[in-house]
Formats: structure tokens, sequence, C-alpha cells
């Protein structure tokens, strides 16, 4: 865990150093799931009832710097530097659900290159280095949390995706990480089944990866909006209008690595409105 009141004051200084650690990092690119051992039953955020992110909030990177490490994310598969064209869900989806089993949905972002069809398999593990067709790949697939088993039901949806640096996969949900972007694109398309289903961004966050943001089980309907509204507050901006939760409320959540600090993600969150 990151450990803020050792944080150094030069941000800059340590910016430039993160830097230059990602462009000597490996090949392969991180998406949401922390590790292979990662825990995705804890309850580090509603122990005994009680919420404990509140004190964990990382510290604001300016724009430039932002830019600037959007550019140096994960090395896509060898002879795809530039990215692949954009998929279509009327000419692909059908043709991608026929093939493999594990396609569960299919997913669009306004104004960015996210379409893509979404998986799902026994873990989270597979789809981080296979592709849609089960290919081992560097960039993986867009792939639903194992435990959304009932993805029309759930109360949590968490999709994970790689953070390409040739734009392709979760890349550009760094976009949410600027004011005006995050403010004129809102709506994210999710396709379950033959089900299609509209959410409403309200947050975008970076959060160190061994606090748990992604639980999917809840005591009870208070629990799960207690949980909800601590991770909302940590929201690098607020939705305009504002966004009240209710504790009948879905809430879809995309994950991808990001490279401010130290083993962090970036969440962007929504809420089922049809």
């Amino acid at each position: 865990m990151i450990d803020l009141k050792a944080w150094p004051k030069n941000l800059a200084r340590v910016t430039a150093a993160l830097l230059a650690l990602v462009v000597l990092a490996s090949a392969y690119a991180c998406a949401g799931p922390k590790s292979i051992d990662m825990d995705v039953t804890g309850s580090a955020l509603t122990q005994h009832g009680e919420t404990s992110l509140s004190d964990h909030r990382l510290p604001q990177v300016d724009e430039e710097t932002l830019r600037a490490i959007s550019q140096l994310d994960g090395v896509p598969d060898d002879g795809s530097e530039t990215p692949p064209p954009v998929m279509s869900h009327g000419e692909d989806y059908e043709r991608v659900r026929s093939k493999n089993k594990d396609v569960a949905g299919w997913i669009s972002v306004p104004n960015t290159r996210i379409e893509y069809p979404v998986v799902r398999a026994a873990d989270n593990e597979y789809y981080l280095t296979h592709d849609i067709e089960k290919n081992a790949s560097k960039s993986g697939a867009v792939f639903m949390d194992f435990r959304n088993t009932d993805p029309e039901t759930a109360k949590h949806i968490l999709i994970y995706g790689h953070n390409m640096r040739n734009g392709s996969m979760f890349h550009d949900l760094n976009s949410y990480k600027i004011r005006d972007f995050f403010d004129n694109n809102r709506d994210i398309t999710l396709i379950l089944g033959d089900k299609t289903v509209k959410y409403e961004i309200y947050a975008a966050f970076v959060i160190a990866a061994d606090l748990n943001f992604m639980e999917t089980r809840f005591d009870d309907d208070a629990t799960f909006l207690t949980y909800m509204n601590v991770l909302k507050d940590m929201s690098k901006f607020s939705a305009k209008p504002s966004v009240k939760l209710n504790e009948n409320d879905q809430i879809l959540t995309l994950v991808t690595c990001t490279y401010e600090y130290d083993d962090s993600r970036f969440a962007v969150q929504a809420r089922r409105v049809s």
C-alpha cells in the first residue's frame, strides 16, 4: 500500500523517474486485477460495517504530465504498433459470439476506440494474455470479472482491459482524466447477450491496486451504498448535474492500469439508467 505520509513532495522529480521506469518496463501491460494471486474476495473497504478508503487519496497529477504518461503505456503485440481497426457491433458481435462461448456482451464508449466484445472466463487471468479468439496476446481482451455470472442482476459489474500504447483496448479511458472529456462523454452502452443497457458515468479516479475497489458481494443494500459512495467521493471530478446513488442502483466499473503512481489503477464508474 502506498504510504502517503512518506510521499516525496517533489512530484515533478518523482514523475520523471516514473516515466523512465515505464519506458524500461516489460512488454506486458497490466489491466484491472493486481496479479495472478490477487484477492478478489477481500473486504478492505468494508470491515465491520466501516469504510476505510477516505485516507488513501493519491496526489493529483497535472494535465500535461497525464498526457505524457498516456503515450507510454503497454507495448502492443509484435507488428501492432498502430491500433487495429475499430470493431463494429453490427458486423463483429455475432461473428465473435459464434466462435467463442465466453463472449458475454459488447461495450461501447462514445468518442473513444472502445468498441469491443466483452468476454468472461472462469477466472480473471486467462484474458489478460489471450485475445478474443483465444490466441496468446499481450493485448489480451476486454473481459468481465468472473464473479459477474449474472450481470443482469449484479449490483456491481467490473470490466477490465489493458492500457495499450497503440491506443487499443482500454487505453482511451485515460481521456476521462481530462475535465472537458469527462463532462461531455458520460454515456456507456453495454450489450448483455441481446439486451442493450445504458449507463451514466459519474466518477473517475486513480486508486492503489492493493485497495479493495472490486467487491461484488455485499451483506445488504446499505453496505453496498456506503461502499459505492466512498468510491464516488474519490472521483477526480464531480458530475454535473450531480448524481445521487441509491440502494437499487447497478454500478458498472471499467478498470485499467495507470502509471502516475506505483501499482495503481484507473477506474471509471457509471450507474445503470435503462
